[in-house]
């Protein structure tokens, strides 16, 4: 029923408007109810959201949040908000907060469950509310940049810098709903706090690093630019005041990701505050609510962009440059299923990440490039049908059971076929997408014994050593114990994605997993001996799946962006199938084509995104002026 009603209101809230059409006077519909409050509960982005619910014979008087664990900065642009639009056209068809999908879906779900408890219908709240659009209108600017993500924020600081007049548009409701406030950290080199330290990363052990261990995938001529600008883009974030843990500061660490990594330390809402300063200093006019449609060609030129508030009005902006910042396509699945080989991949990111500038990108000649990797979730997996979609940080309620592929035991593909070394999802999770998005659905197949041992044992002690996992990894396990492991397994059952049986035999079945048998049979074998002779595993991840009864688990990749786009020179102008640029065209970002297959270098999403922004920027600046 729960489910049911999910879709119900996704299907309404994509379709409908968010205007009152009542006045807040009267409900719209001959709804009844039972008077009095009532405690709903939904499924929010970082757990349950409960909210007080008070009715009268025939309206929905109130509503209030009594419990939440959504992040504070995001959850702001949904409470009061799509709370008092929900009380004004007393429907439950209103507008999700841009950028705040998952904890706007909560609080409709909670909601609607207060509505189930006073008896009132919830198919009769789901009625769409009529939009009245906003007036029309036409400004001009020097440089327009589409998308307020890092890459967006600093393309228009640079453009600004530049002498640009810059306007920057962006889907969701704030800066705050963005990827830039949500990243771990970013991969740089030559900032000026690594420049104090004796044996500082320099640009070429970076670029060797990265070309020799990608193979000459990623783009040469953007790499060398970046690695020459990041520290500039990096200062421009700590003379902003952006606070950093500098994991170059330990003397200890030797590892390239430690060498160029700046952590941030400023919470969410800190950045978010910060990034619009920057903004505000040098006058860029943001407009949020506003997706860009349409690139403007005139003479073979771009000249400008056209947008559509949230609320159906029309946006033209004229420029002499346009900047691509959208943020890739992790959130349309067409797209994913086109570059990714028919996989489904859960979102993790932004899901106003809909592919919106690359498709506009190519629709005005620019060529699409070859790579395109994901940032794999490094915290574990997910499942669609679960109460809680995805693994994340441990410190959200999640259930136990996602971190099961990133601990090394069994894993098989739809044929019940081992099909990569699993101890590199335990050692390098978010570098081993390639494995997990040629499967697109897995599966974890344990026995008892693994169950208990994992419940009753530290993480980092299950695996026999702290090495086995990267050390950032690690530090989020440290001491953890899956306690709650058996009862969320048997959630998962409940749910559809696991299955208990006595036998692989019968586990077999569920999944349709043919070759289970057999591949249990030898996995077993390697076990006794010690050597895994099909894919060379490390013996300390060989664990037999022998005693009952057993377990499989159904997992789906999820991931916090894509990376692959438009085809981009060293000063980030979009180039056609010609490897000419399509002028007064210029990506940035996800947006564009500057990496490997599979992602390679941790931080260097965010560091790559932060810095070709700026270049992006620049470049811009300079046609439009």
């Amino acid at each position: 029923m729960k489910k049911a009603l999910c879709l119900a209101l996704t299907l309404a809230l994509c379709l409908s408007g968010c205007v009152n059409t009542t006045g807040g006077k009267a409900p719209r519909t001959s709804q009844t109810y039972t008077p009095g409050t009532y405690v709903g509960a939904g499924e929010g982005n970082g757990g349950t959201i409960r909210i007080e619910v008070t009715f009268s014979e025939n309206a929905i008087l109130s509503a209030k949040v009594v419990e939440s664990k959504e992040t504070p900065g995001v959850f702001q642009q949904v409470d009061p908000a799509l709370i008092d639009k929900v009380i004004e056209n007393q429907s439950l068809a209103v507008d999700v907060i841009a950028g705040a999908t998952h904890s706007s879906r909560g609080v409709l779900d909670a909601i609607a469950d207060g509505v189930r408890q006073a008896h009132g219908s919830v198919d009769a709240l789901m009625i769409p509310v009529a939009k009245k659009a906003s007036p029309s209108v036409t400004e001009d600017a020097d440089v327009v940049v589409v998308g307020l993500g890092v890459s967006g924020i600093m393309a228009a600081v640079g453009a600004a810098d530049g002498g640009a007049k810059v306007i920057a548009v962006e889907k969701v409701a704030s800066l705050a709903n963005t990827n830039a406030t949500k990243t771990t950290g970013a991969w740089v080199v030559g900032s000026r706090e690594e420049k104090k330290y004796k044996g500082a990363l320099t640009k070429e052990e970076a670029f060797k690093h990265l070309m020799e261990g990608t193979r000459n995938e990623m783009n040469a001529q953007t790499t060398s630019v970046i690695l020459d600008r990041g520290g500039d883009a990096m200062n421009l974030l700590l003379d902003a005041g952006m606070k950093f843990m500098f994991a170059f500061a330990n003397p200890e660490a030797k590892d390239m990701l430690s060498r160029g990594g700046h952590i941030f330390t400023s919470p969410y809402e800190e950045r978010a505050a910060i990034f619009e300063k920057m903004l505000a200093d040098r006058k860029v006019e943001c407009l949020f609510n506003t997706t860009a449609t349409e690139l403007i060609i005139e003479s073979g030129k771009i000249v400008g962009v056209r947008c559509v508030r949230r609320d159906g009005g029309k946006v033209t902006l004229r420029a002499k440059a346009v900047v691509l910042c959208t943020g890739g396509f992790i959130a349309n699945p067409q797209m994913i299923a086109e570059h990714f080989g028919g996989a489904t991949i859960n979102v993790l990111g932004n899901t106003g990440c809909t592919g919106d500038g690359i498709r506009m990108g190519q629709a005005a000649g620019g060529q699409i490039g070859k790579n395109f990797a994901i940032s794999l979730n490094e915290f574990g997996a997910s499942n669609s049908k679960a109460a809680t979609k995805s693994a994340k940080e441990p410190w959200y309620p999640q259930s136990d059971v996602f971190k099961l592929p990133i601990l090394g035991g069994l894993l098989v593909n739809a044929q019940g076929r081992r099909f990569m070394n699993e101890g590199d999802m335990c050692e390098n999770t978010m570098y081993t997408s390639e494995p997990v998005i040629r499967n697109s659905k897995y599966y974890s197949v344990i026995d008892q014994t693994y169950v208990d041992r994992l419940s009753t044992t530290e993480i980092l002690k299950f695996l026999g050593a702290t090495s086995n996992m990267s050390p950032m990894t690690a530090s989020f396990y440290n001491g953890m114990i899956l306690k709650t492991l058996p009862a969320q397994l048997d959630a998962a059952i409940a749910e559809g994605w696991a299955y208990k049986a006595n036998s692989v035999a019968e586990l077999a079945k569920q999944f349709h997993l043919n070759d289970l048998e057999t591949t249990v049979a030898e996995y077993n074998r390697f076990c006794e001996q010690g050597k895994d002779e099909r894919f060379f595993k490390k013996a300390t991840y060989l664990s037999p799946v022998e005693k009952g009864p057993f377990y499989v688990v159904e997992f789906e990749p999820s991931a916090w962006v894509t990376m692959g786009g438009l085809k981009t020179d060293g000063s980030f102008r979009v180039l056609n199938a010609d490897n000419r640029p399509v002028l007064g065209l210029y990506a940035a970002g996800a947006d564009a084509d500057l990496w490997s297959a599979p992602y390679y270098q941790g931080g260097s999403c965010y560091g790559f995104s932060m810095t070709s922004g700026l270049v992006a920027g620049e470049s811009a600046a300079k046609l439009g002026s």
